[in-house]
């Protein structure tokens, strides 16, 4: 039986986080994939669906993992490239890329807001250089939910590239929950 509820937004359909193990023992997971379109209205209502049938919003856990890609310090050495190339298709990438963002980080608002209202946990995971973490409406979500973070490195949780050695991939978890940080 299932006594807590773990809802993974912009996920793989083989997360790691929501795979099943000992500790993950009575826990439900759903997970918010590219085909599921985090960017509609349709798939924001199936979760807050899911949320409402759930019942006790206490025992949710939502974790956001929105693309980074067009908040990667590395675009905007792109953006100036682009620009003086007078590359006019990778620039409207680049713009398409950050308004997904904005679309996508709305509806986490929609979501994060009932989780949070009701006294369930969130955390926002991306690397710790992306520039969203300094998007003012991400500045002032965290700051009106008192929100905590915490700087990881990759390599301390186990993490290897290709080669096998191990990765600093350092990055930021963001959350309301003591449990993290």
């Amino acid at each position: 039986m299932a006594n807590r509820l773990l809802i993974e937004i912009c996920c793989d359909k083989n997360s790691r986080l929501g795979q099943q193990t000992e500790a993950s023992d009575g826990c439900q997971v759903l997970r918010i994939t590219e085909e599921d379109d985090f960017t509609t209205q349709e798939c924001v209502e199936k979760i807050k669906n899911a949320i409402q049938c759930w019942g006790d919003t206490k025992s949710i856990l939502v974790w956001s993992s929105i693309p980074c890609t067009g908040g990667s310090t590395w675009q905007y050495v792109n953006e100036a490239v682009y620009t003086r190339s007078n590359n006019e298709l990778a620039l409207r990438r680049l713009r398409n890329l950050r308004s997904v963002f904005e679309k996508l980080w709305i509806n986490f608002e929609l979501i994060a807001e009932d989780v949070i209202s009701g006294g369930g946990s969130i955390v926002i995971e991306w690397p710790a250089m992306c520039t969203y973490w300094k998007h003012p409406r991400v500045e002032h979500f965290v700051q009106r939910h008192g929100i905590g973070k915490t700087r990881i490195d990759g390599c301390a949780y186990g993490m290897r590239g290709v080669c096998g050695g191990y990765v600093k991939k350092p990055w930021i978890l963001a959350s309301n929950s003591g449990a993290v940080g």
